[in-house]
């Protein structure tokens, strides 16, 4: 596991004042990180979640980023929720896709 550990890490840049692990690699388009593990693409997040909890994320939780940036992958930003609760977050920090157009 530790050679995995040292190739996801080769794409991580820390941000010191954020304490974001920010994603260096591949991504989707929508700022989320992708990485090659286990014959497949994977978003970096969900693996870093794995590779430092032992586990991975339950299939009914999805993972929220404490830090709102979605290519960090620091597993101390990283919680199991439901979706309707990263929906609420969304709402309440005016994220969602509507909010942003009328802010602007």
């Amino acid at each position: 596991m530790a050679d995995v550990i040292a190739r996801f890490m080769a794409h991580v840049r820390v941000n010191a004042s954020t304490g974001c692990w920010e994603w260096q690699g591949a991504g989707d388009g929508r700022g989320y990180g992708k990485f090659w593990l286990w014959g497949r693409s994977q978003r970096a997040h969900r693996v870093a979640f794995r590779l430092w909890r032992g586990r991975a994320p339950r299939k009914d939780m999805v993972l929220l980023h404490r830090c709102d940036n979605p290519c960090c992958v620091n597993p101390a930003h990283l919680r199991e929720g439901l979706q309707k609760t990263n929906v609420r977050d969304m709402w309440s920090k005016g994220r969602a896709a509507w909010q942003m157009v009328i802010a602007a």
